[in-house]
């Protein structure tokens, strides 16, 4: 019988987040390579001011819904343990309390995928289990950082699902 347990761990934001640290490490070394040139004159666009507001506005466009994406997904599974089993899913809380669903109770599965893996949120996505009785379930990618979509292909097969795309994939309002 497999299983696997899913919770977030201290790898999975580290592999959440490579897009936003990489794009840091290029705005950093972008900028300290045009702070570095000499013998521009005092009216270019290249003075510090100028390059110091491009860069703010230009790094938080990239990084921002990264950033926004991250805790929203950290806010939706913290403090939680998700248990699959090939009949049911186990889902614990830090205080200990265990609640149980069976794999028979998922009516459909939503999978949302936004932006490029190129982007600084790429790497953000989910599923959400909708159960019979209303109740929601989210399977973020700070659980399964390998990507939710084949957490879905390996435990939840037969289940009829459907894909929603975003530019940005928040869990608020799904």
């Amino acid at each position: 019988m497999k299983s696997n347990i899913l919770k977030i761990s201290f790898i999975n934001h580290l592999k959440s987040l490579w897009g936003f640290i990489f794009l840091t490490a290029i705005i950093l070394i972008g900028f300290k390579f045009i702070s570095n040139i000499k013998n521009i004159p005092y009216s270019s666009f290249f003075t510090p001011l100028p390059m110091i507001i491009f860069h703010i506005v230009f790094y938080g466009w990239l990084v921002f819904p990264a950033v926004i994406l991250h805790i929203n997904y950290y806010l939706k599974n913290r403090n939680k343990e998700y248990e699959i089993l090939e009949d049911r899913m186990i889902v614990r809380d830090k205080q200990g309390n265990e609640k149980v669903y069976m794999k028979s109770d998922i009516s459909k599965i939503i999978k949302c995928s936004g932006g490029s893996i190129f982007s600084s949120y790429g790497n953000y996505n989910f599923i959400r289990l909708d159960m019979k009785n209303g109740e929601h379930i989210y399977l973020t990618s700070l659980l399964y950082p390998k990507g939710t979509i084949e957490l879905k292909k390996i435990y939840f097969p037969d289940i009829p699902s459907y894909t929603v795309g975003r530019w940005i994939c928040v869990t608020y309002g799904y």
